[in-house]
């Protein structure tokens, strides 16, 4: 979890070696993404209050009750391993 600013929380995932940021709340209810369940297979991560899932590539919400998407930062890793998150406005905001 990491905040672009005080109310701009971003969560970060690692899949396969993979970076993935998305939105750190859930769309329904805005619970706390980065404490639910990280499926590496899929590529999602369900939402642990009322099991929306997401997919941490596109944002897409892939099951319900959420229906409106996360917003995905671009996110990559230096040769130092230093992330870089490319900061760009939610559609939220």
């Amino acid at each position: 979890l990491v905040w672009l600013e005080n109310d701009w929380p971003v969560a970060i995932f690692v899949v396969n070696n993979q970076f993935y940021a998305v939105d750190a709340r859930c769309t329904h209810q805005e619970e706390w993404l980065h404490v639910g369940t990280l499926d590496s297979h899929t590529c999602e991560v369900t939402c642990p209050l009322h099991d929306a899932r997401f997919n941490l590539k596109t944002g897409a919400a892939t099951q319900g009750p959420a229906a409106a998407p996360l917003t995905v930062y671009p996110i990559r890793e230096d040769e130092n391993g230093t992330l870089w998150l490319q900061k760009i406005t939610p559609w939220w905001r």
